[in-house]
């Protein structure tokens, strides 16, 4: 009997020592583990061709919804019977292979929109308060100053947010020209060769340049739930540390990703086509507009009713605080249909008059 077992090394050594429960107990654990693993990968697959679906960068019928159990019954079985498929036809290592490539580049596609996101200027209106001349002023301004931001803009405008997209496009091509030289001439590297390690200091410099010159550039004011932190320099280590480990594995790796990204552009060329991504999308704008819309109607309201209460406190010489009984103070408000403001200090009986002459809905 051998020493080792490359297929199952640790069982194989408790089975060596005469330990047999050992060796059951840790097979049994790997095959609930196992079991888990490709649960979890399975259940969100039908999930993520619904939401593409939905967005319609894949044919309509993936989003249909099953009556009774509210699951993508279509997209599940389609998936199901794919995987199968592949598992079928690939051996391990390629199927592996396959998935660390995909998660890798999703990882990195993550790591660009943060940072594009981050210094874009906001598509709902949270940077336009004061971005009425700056567009000029950042357009005047020679190329060196922008890369440092030397004009001291704090809110993003059309020409900053170009300006990021085209630094973090750049930065991605270094990283794989980085990556790339250090995988190729990884040797003379470790020997100090000079040509290679003075090359591979000049490109580095110009990834921390461009770091840099997206720390000075203006952030975007939207309030989210959540915010990358170590903006920019986390996404950037990412986009790095990706680069490197996308680079490192064989080229019939890259040959497969390849074919299957090229089947995945004919699909949305098809759904684009189509229009069904044009039709979502739009769906998604108006849903969006209505939802801020309302919020604004709501923000103004309230604070009208608020300079209503102060503007009547002060006509009535704090009359309007009224004594709740148990020694705290309340504030008694009135709706802005029954009785507005009059900033004129005019008597209140025109202002109700005006109203009963033109009464609408609140």
């Amino acid at each position: 009997m051998g020493l080792k077992d490359e297929n199952a090394p640790l069982p194989h050594a408790f089975m060596s020592a005469g330990f047999e429960t050992g060796k059951w107990v840790v097979s049994i654990g790997a095959i609930f583990g196992l079991s888990t693993s490709l649960l979890g990968a399975m259940f969100p697959m039908p999930r993520v061709i619904y939401a593409m679906a939905s967005d319609g960068v894949l044919f309509k019928f993936l989003s249909k919804v099953h009556p009774r159990f509210q699951t993508p019954l279509i997209a599940t079985i389609i998936a199901g019977t794919f995987g199968g498929f592949m598992a079928a036809l690939f051996n391990l290592d390629d199927l592996i292979n396959m998935m660390s490539i995909g998660t890798l580049t999703a990882y990195t596609l993550v790591a660009v929109c943060v940072l594009c996101l981050r210094y874009r200027k906001d598509v709902d209106g949270a940077d336009d308060l004061e971005n009425l001349d700056l567009e000029k002023e950042y357009a005047m301004q020679p190329f060196w100053q922008r890369w440092l931001n030397l004009g001291s803009t704090n809110i993003p405008t059309e020409m900053s947010s170009s300006y990021t997209d085209r630094a973090v496009s750049l930065y991605c091509l270094l990283s794989l020209i980085f990556c790339g030289i250090a995988i190729r001439f990884e040797d003379e590297i470790v020997d100090l060769q000079y040509p290679f390690v003075v090359s591979l200091s000049l490109i580095g410099i110009c990834l921390l340049g461009i770091l840099v010159s997206l720390i000075m550039q203006p952030v975007s004011r939207a309030k989210l739930t959540f915010k990358v932190p170590l903006v920019p320099a986390l996404p950037g280590i990412s986009i790095l540390a990706n680069t490197y480990l996308i680079l490192k594995l064989s080229y019939e790796t890259w040959i497969r990703f390849a074919v299957w990204m090229a089947i995945g552009f004919v699909f949305y060329g098809i759904c684009t086509f189509n229009g069904t991504s044009d039709e979502a999308y739009q769906k998604s704008v108006e849903k969006r507009q209505r939802k801020y819309s309302k919020v604004s109607a709501n923000g103004f309201r309230n604070a009208v009713f608020q300079l209503s209460e102060k503007a009547e406190d002060a006509r009535n010489g704090n009359s309007g605080e009224l004594n709740n009984g148990n020694g705290t103070t309340s504030i008694q408000l009135r709706k802005l249909s029954s009785n507005p403001t009059n900033h004129n200090d005019q008597p209140p009986q025109h202002s109700s008059s005006r109203q009963n002459q033109n009464p609408g809905p609140e």
